[in-house]
Protein backbone atom coordinates (compact mmCIF):
# COMPACT_ATOMS: atom_id res chain seq x y z
CA UNK A 1 0.00 0.00 0.00
CA UNK A 2 1.26 3.43 -1.26
CA UNK A 3 1.91 5.91 1.50
CA UNK A 4 -0.79 8.41 0.03
CA UNK A 5 -3.16 5.61 0.08
CA UNK A 6 -2.06 4.64 3.66
CA UNK A 7 -2.83 7.96 4.79
CA UNK A 8 -6.39 7.68 3.21
CA UNK A 9 -6.76 4.28 4.71
CA UNK A 10 -6.08 5.77 8.22
CA UNK A 11 -9.23 8.50 7.39
CA UNK A 12 -11.39 6.05 5.93
CA UNK A 13 -11.27 3.36 9.20
CA UNK A 14 -11.44 6.08 11.60
CA UNK A 15 -15.07 7.07 10.42
CA UNK A 16 -16.00 3.34 10.04
CA UNK A 17 -14.66 2.80 13.76
CA UNK A 18 -16.80 6.05 14.94
CA UNK A 19 -19.64 4.55 12.86
CA UNK A 20 -19.65 1.17 14.39
CA UNK A 21 -18.54 1.87 17.83
CA UNK A 22 -20.31 -0.92 20.08
CA UNK A 23 -23.15 -0.44 21.94
CA UNK A 24 -25.26 -2.90 24.22
CA UNK A 25 -28.95 -2.27 23.09
CA UNK A 26 -31.47 -3.39 20.65
CA UNK A 27 -33.55 -0.94 18.70
CA UNK A 28 -32.50 0.63 15.07
CA UNK A 29 -29.94 3.65 15.10
CA UNK A 30 -32.16 5.63 12.84
CA UNK A 31 -33.90 9.12 13.44
CA UNK A 32 -36.97 7.24 13.41
CA UNK A 33 -37.65 3.64 14.91
CA UNK A 34 -40.03 1.27 14.80
CA UNK A 35 -41.12 -1.69 17.74
CA UNK A 36 -40.13 -4.84 16.77
CA UNK A 37 -36.23 -6.27 17.27
CA UNK A 38 -36.29 -10.18 17.44
CA UNK A 39 -36.43 -11.17 21.21
CA UNK A 40 -36.34 -14.80 21.94
CA UNK A 41 -36.44 -15.79 25.77
CA UNK A 42 -34.20 -18.82 26.56
CA UNK A 43 -34.66 -19.40 30.13
CA UNK A 44 -37.55 -18.17 32.36
CA UNK A 45 -35.62 -17.91 35.88
CA UNK A 46 -36.22 -19.33 39.22
CA UNK A 47 -38.76 -18.31 42.19
CA UNK A 48 -41.93 -16.60 41.35
CA UNK A 49 -42.34 -14.95 37.86
CA UNK A 50 -44.07 -11.81 37.08
CA UNK A 51 -43.54 -9.58 34.06
CA UNK A 52 -40.46 -7.78 34.06
CA UNK A 53 -41.69 -4.07 32.83
CA UNK A 54 -40.93 0.00 33.20
CA UNK A 55 -42.80 2.06 35.31
CA UNK A 56 -41.52 5.57 33.94
CA UNK A 57 -42.95 8.44 35.71
CA UNK A 58 -43.85 11.78 34.46
CA UNK A 59 -41.23 14.56 35.88
CA UNK A 60 -38.25 11.83 36.40
CA UNK A 61 -34.92 13.44 35.13
CA UNK A 62 -31.60 11.98 34.67
CA UNK A 63 -28.10 12.92 33.90
CA UNK A 64 -26.99 10.46 31.44
CA UNK A 65 -23.31 10.34 30.84
CA UNK A 66 -21.46 8.01 27.69
CA UNK A 67 -17.57 8.25 27.95
CA UNK A 68 -16.24 5.79 25.42
CA UNK A 69 -12.64 4.90 25.04
CA UNK A 70 -10.74 2.58 22.27
CA UNK A 71 -7.71 1.36 21.29
CA UNK A 72 -7.34 0.42 17.59
CA UNK A 73 -4.33 -1.18 15.61
CA UNK A 74 -4.01 -0.68 12.41
CA UNK A 75 -2.27 -3.71 10.63
CA UNK A 76 -0.35 -4.12 13.76
CA UNK A 77 0.53 -0.55 14.02
CA UNK A 78 -1.12 1.33 17.26
CA UNK A 79 -3.10 4.35 16.39
CA UNK A 80 -4.90 6.66 17.95
CA UNK A 81 -8.87 6.79 18.73
CA UNK A 82 -10.98 10.23 20.06
CA UNK A 83 -11.83 8.84 23.51
CA UNK A 84 -15.31 10.97 23.97
CA UNK A 85 -17.52 12.06 26.00
CA UNK A 86 -21.65 13.05 25.37
CA UNK A 87 -23.50 14.25 28.37
CA UNK A 88 -27.60 14.38 28.54
CA UNK A 89 -30.59 15.36 29.94
CA UNK A 90 -33.68 13.22 29.93
CA UNK A 91 -36.80 14.16 30.62
CA UNK A 92 -40.13 12.16 31.01
CA UNK A 93 -42.63 14.35 30.37
CA UNK A 94 -45.54 11.96 29.20
CA UNK A 95 -46.75 8.63 30.19
CA UNK A 96 -49.48 7.39 28.51
CA UNK A 97 -52.05 4.82 29.52
CA UNK A 98 -50.37 1.56 28.18
CA UNK A 99 -46.98 2.75 30.10
CA UNK A 100 -45.56 4.09 27.07
CA UNK A 101 -43.01 7.10 28.44
CA UNK A 102 -42.20 10.33 25.83
CA UNK A 103 -39.23 11.39 26.82
CA UNK A 104 -37.26 14.82 25.67
CA UNK A 105 -33.34 14.98 25.71
CA UNK A 106 -30.91 18.26 25.47
CA UNK A 107 -27.08 17.28 24.58
CA UNK A 108 -25.53 19.37 27.29
CA UNK A 109 -21.88 17.92 26.47
CA UNK A 110 -19.94 16.95 23.63
CA UNK A 111 -16.21 16.99 23.64
CA UNK A 112 -12.74 14.62 22.73
CA UNK A 113 -11.45 14.10 26.24
CA UNK A 114 -8.10 12.67 24.64
CA UNK A 115 -6.69 11.92 21.29
CA UNK A 116 -3.07 9.91 21.58
CA UNK A 117 -0.16 12.29 21.83
CA UNK A 118 -2.49 15.27 21.00
CA UNK A 119 -1.42 18.17 23.00
CA UNK A 120 -4.48 19.73 25.50
CA UNK A 121 -4.19 22.93 23.99
CA UNK A 122 -5.06 21.58 20.52
CA UNK A 123 -8.21 19.77 21.87
CA UNK A 124 -9.71 23.18 23.01
CA UNK A 125 -9.51 23.94 19.64
CA UNK A 126 -11.32 20.91 18.17
CA UNK A 127 -13.56 20.91 21.03
CA UNK A 128 -14.64 24.89 20.24
CA UNK A 129 -15.45 23.19 16.71
CA UNK A 130 -17.79 21.10 18.44
CA UNK A 131 -19.85 23.32 20.26
CA UNK A 132 -22.93 23.63 18.13
CA UNK A 133 -23.51 20.18 19.59
CA UNK A 134 -24.53 21.03 22.85
CA UNK A 135 -27.65 23.11 21.13
CA UNK A 136 -28.78 19.13 20.06
CA UNK A 137 -32.05 18.60 21.38
CA UNK A 138 -35.03 15.75 20.59
CA UNK A 139 -37.29 13.38 21.85
CA UNK A 140 -38.02 9.72 22.24
CA UNK A 141 -41.07 7.39 22.96
CA UNK A 142 -40.40 4.00 24.94
CA UNK A 143 -42.90 1.19 25.25
CA UNK A 144 -43.21 -0.07 28.74
CA UNK A 145 -40.55 -2.72 27.44
CA UNK A 146 -37.89 -0.58 27.02
CA UNK A 147 -38.11 -0.97 23.22
CA UNK A 148 -37.55 2.07 20.99
CA UNK A 149 -40.85 3.37 19.69
CA UNK A 150 -39.67 6.43 17.87
CA UNK A 151 -36.79 9.00 17.91
CA UNK A 152 -36.41 12.45 16.65
CA UNK A 153 -33.70 15.11 16.78
CA UNK A 154 -35.23 18.49 16.55
CA UNK A 155 -34.13 20.63 13.58
CA UNK A 156 -30.81 22.62 14.03
CA UNK A 157 -29.15 24.85 11.73
CA UNK A 158 -26.18 25.32 13.78
CA UNK A 159 -25.57 21.37 13.55
CA UNK A 160 -24.12 20.29 10.25
CA UNK A 161 -25.28 16.71 8.88
CA UNK A 162 -21.82 16.54 7.29
CA UNK A 163 -18.63 15.76 8.26
CA UNK A 164 -16.77 15.04 11.42
CA UNK A 165 -19.74 16.61 13.58
CA UNK A 166 -22.23 14.03 11.72
CA UNK A 167 -20.33 11.55 12.62
CA UNK A 168 -20.40 12.27 16.05
CA UNK A 169 -23.73 12.95 15.91
CA UNK A 170 -24.81 9.71 14.20
CA UNK A 171 -22.31 8.32 17.33
CA UNK A 172 -24.66 9.65 20.06
CA UNK A 173 -27.96 8.57 17.91
CA UNK A 174 -26.12 4.77 18.61
CA UNK A 175 -25.20 5.76 21.89
CA UNK A 176 -28.57 7.36 23.21
CA UNK A 177 -30.19 3.68 22.15
CA UNK A 178 -28.50 2.72 25.58
CA UNK A 179 -30.84 4.96 27.26
CA UNK A 180 -33.34 1.61 28.17
CA UNK A 181 -32.84 -2.06 28.09
CA UNK A 182 -35.39 -4.25 26.16
CA UNK A 183 -37.36 -6.66 28.82
CA UNK A 184 -39.47 -9.80 27.41
CA UNK A 185 -42.94 -10.17 27.19
CA UNK A 186 -43.36 -13.58 29.36
CA UNK A 187 -43.34 -13.25 33.12
CA UNK A 188 -39.36 -14.16 34.48
CA UNK A 189 -37.38 -14.41 37.60
CA UNK A 190 -33.83 -14.05 38.90
CA UNK A 191 -31.57 -15.91 36.48
CA UNK A 192 -34.24 -15.25 33.35
CA UNK A 193 -32.05 -15.07 29.68
CA UNK A 194 -33.59 -13.54 26.77
CA UNK A 195 -31.69 -12.83 23.44
CA UNK A 196 -32.20 -9.97 21.10
CA UNK A 197 -30.89 -9.78 17.70
CA UNK A 198 -31.52 -6.65 15.50
CA UNK A 199 -29.75 -5.25 12.48
CA UNK A 200 -28.27 -1.37 12.94
CA UNK A 201 -27.82 0.90 9.98
CA UNK A 202 -26.10 4.04 10.13
CA UNK A 203 -24.48 6.35 7.39
CA UNK A 204 -25.37 3.24 4.82
CA UNK A 205 -22.98 0.82 7.26
CA UNK A 206 -25.16 -2.01 8.16
CA UNK A 207 -23.73 -4.05 11.43
CA UNK A 208 -25.80 -7.37 12.81
CA UNK A 209 -25.96 -7.74 16.03
CA UNK A 210 -26.68 -10.35 19.03
CA UNK A 211 -27.05 -9.53 22.55
CA UNK A 212 -27.99 -12.70 25.18
CA UNK A 213 -29.48 -10.68 28.62
CA UNK A 214 -29.49 -12.46 31.93
CA UNK A 215 -31.23 -11.20 35.23
CA UNK A 216 -28.85 -11.32 38.02
CA UNK A 217 -30.98 -9.42 40.23
CA UNK A 218 -34.79 -7.92 40.58
CA UNK A 219 -35.79 -5.24 42.31
CA UNK A 220 -32.90 -5.02 44.15
CA UNK A 221 -31.70 -1.74 46.14
CA UNK A 222 -34.31 1.41 45.22
CA UNK A 223 -35.56 -0.92 42.99
CA UNK A 224 -33.20 -1.52 40.21
CA UNK A 225 -32.80 -4.25 38.27
CA UNK A 226 -29.24 -5.44 37.43
CA UNK A 227 -28.38 -7.16 34.33
CA UNK A 228 -24.64 -9.13 32.45
CA UNK A 229 -24.82 -8.74 28.44
CA UNK A 230 -23.12 -10.78 25.88
CA UNK A 231 -22.64 -9.06 22.73
CA UNK A 232 -21.53 -10.54 19.51
CA UNK A 233 -21.55 -8.78 16.53
CA UNK A 234 -21.12 -8.98 12.48
CA UNK A 235 -20.83 -7.24 9.23
CA UNK A 236 -21.66 -8.26 5.75
CA UNK A 237 -19.23 -7.25 2.95
CA UNK A 238 -20.31 -3.88 1.82
CA UNK A 239 -19.53 -0.58 0.07
CA UNK A 240 -19.28 2.59 2.75
CA UNK A 241 -19.40 6.16 1.98
CA UNK A 242 -17.86 7.82 4.36
CA UNK A 243 -17.49 11.76 4.99
CA UNK A 244 -14.02 13.44 4.71
CA UNK A 245 -12.81 10.28 1.81
CA UNK A 246 -12.01 11.41 -1.55
CA UNK A 247 -15.30 10.70 -4.12
CA UNK A 248 -12.97 8.74 -6.17
CA UNK A 249 -11.83 6.27 -3.60
CA UNK A 250 -14.04 3.24 -3.24
CA UNK A 251 -13.76 1.86 0.42
CA UNK A 252 -14.91 -1.48 1.64
CA UNK A 253 -16.26 -3.22 4.21
CA UNK A 254 -14.56 -6.95 3.57
CA UNK A 255 -15.85 -7.97 7.08
CA UNK A 256 -16.57 -7.47 10.83
CA UNK A 257 -16.71 -9.26 13.94
CA UNK A 258 -16.70 -8.73 17.66
CA UNK A 259 -17.93 -9.77 20.98
CA UNK A 260 -18.35 -8.52 24.49
CA UNK A 261 -19.74 -8.00 27.53
CA UNK A 262 -21.68 -5.33 29.60
CA UNK A 263 -22.91 -5.15 32.70
CA UNK A 264 -25.55 -2.35 33.59
CA UNK A 265 -28.34 -1.44 36.15
CA UNK A 266 -32.02 0.24 35.09
CA UNK A 267 -34.24 2.38 37.32
CA UNK A 268 -37.48 1.04 36.12
CA UNK A 269 -39.26 4.55 36.38
CA UNK A 270 -36.72 7.02 34.44
CA UNK A 271 -34.81 6.61 31.20
CA UNK A 272 -31.43 6.12 31.98
CA UNK A 273 -29.33 2.64 31.97
CA UNK A 274 -25.97 2.69 34.48
CA UNK A 275 -22.87 0.49 33.92
CA UNK A 276 -20.01 -0.48 31.75
CA UNK A 277 -19.56 -2.34 28.40
CA UNK A 278 -16.46 -3.72 26.89
CA UNK A 279 -16.22 -5.07 23.09
CA UNK A 280 -13.23 -6.32 21.11
CA UNK A 281 -14.13 -5.71 17.37
CA UNK A 282 -12.35 -7.26 14.19
CA UNK A 283 -12.60 -5.43 10.69
CA UNK A 284 -10.90 -6.01 7.30
CA UNK A 285 -10.98 -3.01 4.90
CA UNK A 286 -9.80 -2.66 1.52
CA UNK A 287 -9.25 0.98 -0.41
CA UNK A 288 -9.10 1.63 -4.02
CA UNK A 289 -8.37 4.78 -5.72
CA UNK A 290 -7.78 4.54 -9.85
CA UNK A 291 -5.08 1.62 -10.09
CA UNK A 292 -3.93 1.57 -6.66
CA UNK A 293 -5.50 -0.68 -4.00
CA UNK A 294 -4.78 -2.14 -0.62
CA UNK A 295 -5.83 -3.70 2.45
CA UNK A 296 -5.93 -3.12 6.58
CA UNK A 297 -6.83 -5.28 9.10
CA UNK A 298 -8.23 -3.31 11.86
CA UNK A 299 -8.62 -4.97 15.73
CA UNK A 300 -10.52 -2.23 17.91
CA UNK A 301 -11.49 -2.65 21.93
CA UNK A 302 -13.66 -0.46 22.93
CA UNK A 303 -14.81 0.48 26.72
CA UNK A 304 -18.09 2.71 27.30
CA UNK A 305 -19.20 3.48 30.68
CA UNK A 306 -22.91 4.68 31.12
CA UNK A 307 -23.24 6.99 33.70
CA UNK A 308 -26.80 7.85 34.94
CA UNK A 309 -27.81 9.97 38.14
CA UNK A 310 -30.77 11.05 39.18
CA UNK A 311 -31.52 14.97 38.38
CA UNK A 312 -34.35 15.17 40.08
CA UNK A 313 -37.26 12.51 41.35
CA UNK A 314 -41.19 12.56 40.09
CA UNK A 315 -43.74 15.14 42.75
CA UNK A 316 -45.03 12.62 44.94
CA UNK A 317 -49.21 13.20 44.70
CA UNK A 318 -50.43 14.32 47.88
Amino acid sequence: MTAFLRSRSLLATASIVTLLLTVPSSAQAKKKATVGPDMTLIEAGRGKKTPLRYTYKKGARTTWKVRVESNMKLSGRSMPVPQVLFESDLNVVAVDSKGTATCKFALSEAKIEALGNVPAKTLEGINAKLAPLKKVTGKATFDSRGRLVSYKRDPNKAVSEKGQLALLLASFDQQFRQATVPLPKDPVGKGARWKVTHKVVSNDITLNQENVYSLLERDGRKGTHTLAITIRQSAPAQVVKLPGVPPNMETRLLSADGEGKSKVTIMPDRVGAHGTSSVELALAIEMKMGKQSGKAALKLNTKVALLAGIKSAPKKKK
